[in-house]
């Protein structure tokens, strides 16, 4: 069963470069999506159920048509006999005596006309039932069918042909040991973004387009024990590959030095790779704060990050 509206003769899978059209790509992208980039608990396994399913029901259909199509094409051939044996009996040379003339009752006559009349009804009662019949194809439901029966969506038009994220974190974030690399948070996101999406572990933002990105980040710190303290960030690539030359020191003076540190990095990612926003004090008393809203304010993000893509290799 197809899940897509694409026809395969407007738009196909390859371009002529070689490389897979943009608009197939956006509606796997959305598939993977929906899926929440690993992180639903809707499974693979699960969603091709629901399809399954869906084709057993199509299936069912079908065999029901097949039924349909055979009763009446035994009411046809039923019908047929009926006919055959009404046109004999009016080909009848005595057909003469069911007519309203006048002449002495003749019991086989009546005989005669009593099996018409039977035969009559019968036919009657025979294109009756052929006329309730439902002898058209089933209309085969449209692909938003399917696609609503899954609650997924057909691939959207893009707004911008470059990815783009935002993302920010409302909680104080701490280290719980020195000299200790720990990955920052980010415990929501805009609502508006495309291409680049949050996973499972709030650290990871995932990239779906291989392309040049900006990663654009500001975090709030705070010194909360006093004298001088060290503050470092830097980026990681996939959990395991810290991006050379990005760390950025930072040194906390006195208890309540609330400081900005911000900074962008221009990244090549490659499709599924994740950027994380690594940390580490050589004092805990050294916070990554956040403060609620207070009139007239609004509520101070511990960290915010931006993620916008400026270049990518399919020449968008």
């Amino acid at each position: 069963m197809s899940l897509t509206r694409i026809p395969g003769s407007q738009v196909p899978v390859l371009e002529a470069t070689g490389l897979m059209s943009r608009e197939w790509y956006r509606f796997l992208y959305n598939l993977f999506e929906f899926a929440g980039g690993g992180a639903s608990v809707v499974t693979p396994t699960e969603l091709q159920a629901e399809v399954d399913l869906l084709e057993a029901q199509v299936s069912g259909i079908a065999t029901e048509v097949n039924t349909l199509e055979t009763s009446v094409e035994t009411l046809d051939t039923t019908v047929d006999s009926l006919q055959d044996q009404v046109d004999a009996l009016e080909n009848e040379d005595n057909l003469s005596a069911l007519a309203p003339i006048a002449k002495p009752f003749d019991p086989s006559d009546a005989l005669q006309q009593s099996q018409l009349a039977a035969l009559a009804n019968r036919l009657c009662c025979l294109e009756q039932q052929l006329q309730s019949l439902t002898l058209a194809p089933p209309v085969a439901a449209p692909a938003s069918a399917v696609y609503d029966s899954l609650t997924l969506a057909p691939p959207r038009v893009a707004t911008s042909e470059m990815n783009f994220g935002s993302f920010y974190d409302t909680t104080t974030q701490t280290a719980a040991a020195t000299g200790t690399a720990y990955a920052i948070t980010f415990d929501s996101s805009n609502t508006e973004a495309y291409g680049v999406y949050r996973g499972s572990t709030t650290s990871q933002i995932y990239i779906t387009t291989p392309g040049v990105y900006n990663f654009q980040f500001s975090i709030q710190l705070d010194n909360t024990s006093g004298g001088d303290n060290l503050f470092w960030v830097w980026a990681r690539i996939n959990g395991t590959t810290d991006v050379p030359n990005s760390a950025f020191q930072i040194r906390l003076k006195g208890n309540n030095s609330e400081i900005i540190c911000s900074s962008n990095l221009y990244l090549a990612m490659a499709d599924t790779d994740y950027f994380e926003l690594m940390f580490a004090v050589d004092d805990t008393g050294i916070q990554i704060l956040a403060e609620p809203a207070v009139s007239p304010v609004p509520g101070i993000p511990s960290v915010i990050l931006t993620v916008n893509q400026v270049s990518s290799p399919y020449g968008h």
